[in-house]
């Protein structure tokens, strides 16, 4: 959207009621929707004023802050009001475009879940990094498609030399970003399967974006966590989907940008 049309629409209200009010002058006296066309006119008024808020720019030497984001709109528009809800817009599209864009963007699954009995024999797996092995049973029964996604990524080699991406001490580590970034994922997403198995150290589960652009809570497509301690807040909120058996000691020598090697989900007989 170009500055000009915002200062275009910026002033398009001023002026229609501007027009409307010589009209009503004429409307009040030949016709019999008068008082109605002036109840329309007063209702408009009252409209412009509550959705709209001064913009006053003052000439600095060295700007600073929004100051500066806003110049070219500042240069055009010294004293000009514009509409609350452009501002609202124009921020929504600069800082959570690329996000929400992403969300609609996400689809479902490129496979098809297989039988029961089949998910059934996805009960373990194992992560090789550049500090150790780390051993998981998995939750098939309670997280179907989570489970079935795992090893879907697995087979292709989805995760081999990937690294972990975020690392908080003591709460979590996070991995399976193609990208490193925290919005990364392989352009799907997982439908939200939480259920009885708690949030505790070594916990694996599925990482999401938040509430506010993900209200259904649905996973990202490849990104995991491993509980580093407890976190009984997150209870209900992500999807737990398998948990350490073997490498505790492993997962505590991780941080941040350590290797993943290579992850093998494993069908027992």
């Amino acid at each position: 959207m170009r500055f000009d049309n915002l200062r275009h629409y910026a002033c398009a209200m001023p002026a229609a009621i501007s027009k409307l009010s010589s009209l009503e002058r004429c409307s009040s006296k030949t016709s019999t929707h008068g008082s109605l066309f002036q109840k329309s006119l007063l209702a408009m008024q009252r409209f412009s004023k509550r959705t709209t808020i001064a913009l006053v720019v003052k000439k600095t030497s060295q700007p600073s802050g929004l100051t500066t984001f806003f110049s070219p709109l500042a240069a055009r528009l010294p004293t000009t009001r514009l509409p609350l809800v452009s501002y609202w817009t124009l921020l929504v599209l600069l800082f959570l475009g690329p996000l929400v864009s992403q969300v609609i963007a996400e689809s479902d699954p490129p496979f098809n879940l297989p039988p029961k009995q089949e998910l059934q024999k996805l009960q373990s797996a194992i992560i090789y990094t550049g500090k150790g092995e780390i051993y998981f049973e998995l939750y098939p029964q309670d997280a179907p498609w989570h489970v079935a996604n795992f090893k879907y990524l697995a087979d292709k080699g989805f995760y081999r030399n990937r690294r972990f991406h975020l690392y908080y001490p003591g709460y979590v580590i996070q991995g399976g970003s193609p990208d490193g970034k925290p919005s990364g994922g392989p352009g799907y997403s997982l439908p939200a399967e939480f259920n009885k198995h708690p949030h505790e150290l070594g916990t694996l589960g599925m990482a999401r974006q938040p509430d506010y652009i993900n209200p259904e809570r649905r996973s990202n497509g490849s990104q995991f966590h491993i509980l580093l301690s407890d976190a009984p807040h997150m209870d209900g909120a992500y999807t737990v989907f398998g948990k350490v058996v073997k490498g505790l000691n492993v997962l505590q020598k991780l941080r941040k940008d350590d290797l993943i090697q290579d992850i093998k989900v494993y069908i027992s007989r």
